[in-house]
């Protein structure tokens, strides 16, 4: 006898409508805690931030302790005035190159205007990658004027090696 032609017994059917019911109960049970938010535990399921829309934790840190890690660099102040009033008095700059050190001044002395890209990117060396910066935009002017010993570029250079130095960093190659 083929299953096809077998006919269904009063058990079978009764097996058919008991499962049938369980898959019910089971499909309303699972649609009421899915819509509910609340996972088997009673627990509150977080909500899923847009990709890119969360900061992690360390970066947030990162980024509400900037101002007391440029503030914490003890007499950093009194040596970027001095090195400032140098970079303003040497005429060896081009205007880019100087502006470039301009915004790194004010970065330094105001890092609220630091770009949280930027600011991101710089991880928690924001102080010494900005000098470094600064210091890489020197010998990159110095090297365009095929190096001159009596440039005013050297002395700037080698105070932002110090200061390099000072903040426990290598000093950049070129001004030695």
């Amino acid at each position: 006898m083929s299953k096809a032609s077998r006919k269904q017994t009063q058990a079978d059917k009764r097996f058919f409508y008991i499962s049938l019911g369980v898959f019910i109960v089971a499909l309303v049970v699972v649609a009421a805690v899915l819509l509910s938010g609340r996972g088997t535990s009673g627990e509150s399921v977080p909500p899923v931030a847009p990709a890119g829309s969360a900061v992690p934790p360390t970066v947030a840190v990162l980024l509400t302790n900037v101002p007391a890690q440029i503030a914490n660099v003890g007499g950093l102040s009194n040596q970027l005035d001095e090195i400032e009033q140098m970079v303003e008095a040497c005429g060896d700059y081009d205007d880019n190159r100087r502006t470039q050190m301009a915004l790194h001044f004010q970065w330094l002395r105001n890092p609220d205007l630091i770009p949280r890209d930027l600011l991101v990117a710089m991880g928690a060396e924001t102080v010494n990658r900005l000098i470094l910066g600064m210091s890489t935009f020197t010998l990159q002017e110095w090297g365009a004027q095929s190096r001159p010993p009596e440039s005013c570029l050297v002395p700037i250079g080698r105070r932002l090696n110090d200061l390099l130095v000072t903040l426990g960093m290598p000093a950049a190659e070129g001004f030695n």
